[in-house]
């Protein structure tokens, strides 16, 4: 648990011993062979992966690799496999994906995660963009069948329950209830909940049969100190700037750094351009 650890270099150090053990074959044969998912190609994702998942004996597979990694893996490493936008989309029409037509029109696509990808992953950590009127990467009913995907028989008697389906994890990193997946619909806090296949979410830390859920919007409050020093640190060159910035006077007439025009998310009572998907968030939540 992150709060156990002062700084996130303890952490990761027990996540390197972790790794040690794996690299020894001492994975239990009960979710193995371990493939990780990673959705999207932005900030979250490339961290998720360098940060920690290539802290462990690793190798990186194509999409087209999960089902021979699926039967014939090995045990003594993890895989992962980056997915982006087109790598799970079809038009419905049979057409070659267009990343902008999607943006205009995403109901012209559907996802094809839950039957090429999902199958396959251990755990899946999203850190791709999404919002309402996007195709669902897993709906409640793709959860249900994942969950039984699995026959019953696989076991680790010194682990002391069966994990009778081989998805285990789903770290939701943008934490968007109603999001991309339509059976998380809240934010976690300390720090899992687990979904099990009677639709239940129990907030037991990890304890009990089900997917782990980890959907925390405050995340980098984990470590709140080394997160605040970083914060600080890349804020500080900026501050000048952001001092000098008068909010009785328009946007328009300030000279801000580019950084700092970007970042901000309203001004005289409208959303800022970078921002305006919020709006659109909004009002997907009131219908």
């Amino acid at each position: 648990m992150a709060h156990n650890y002062r700084r996130s270099f303890s952490a990761l150090m027990n996540v390197r011993e972790v790794g040690y053990e794996i690299a020894l074959g001492q994975m239990l044969k009960s979710i193995g062979p371990m493939v990780f998912v990673f959705l999207g190609t932005g900030d979250a994702s490339k961290g998720a992966q360098q940060e920690i998942f290539e802290n462990l004996p690793f190798e990186y597979i194509e999409v087209k690799d999960l089902p021979q990694i699926h039967e014939r893996g090995s045990m003594s490493k993890v895989y992962g496999v980056v997915i982006g936008t087109k790598d799970y989309l079809r038009k419905k029409d049979g057409g070659d994906f267009n990343r902008e037509e999607f943006r205009q029109h995403p109901g012209r696509y559907v996802s094809v995660f839950a039957e090429e990808v999902a199958p396959y992953a251990s755990v899946i950590v999203n850190g791709l963009y999404w919002k309402p009127g996007y195709p669902k990467l897993l709906t409640t009913s793709d959860a249900q069948k994942l969950l039984q995907a699995r026959p019953k028989t696989i076991s680790d008697s010194h682990l002391g329950f069966d994990l009778p389906h081989r998805l285990l994890a789903i770290c939701e990193i943008s934490a968007d209830p109603c999001g991309a997946f339509e059976f998380i619909d809240k934010c976690t806090t300390f720090p899992f909940f687990i979904y099990d296949e009677n639709q239940q979410q129990r907030d037991v830390a990890y304890r009990g049969p089900g997917i782990l859920i980890c959907s925390i919007d405050n995340m980098p409050s984990q470590f709140a100190m080394e997160a605040t020093e970083s914060f600080g640190k890349l804020l500080l060159p900026y501050m000048d700037n952001i001092l000098s910035s008068d909010a009785t006077k328009p946007l328009e007439q300030h000279n801000l750094h580019k950084f700092i025009r970007e970042a901000i998310i309203a001004s005289n009572g409208k959303l800022q351009p970078n921002f305006e998907y919020i709006d659109h968030y909004i009002k997907g939540l009131q219908k």
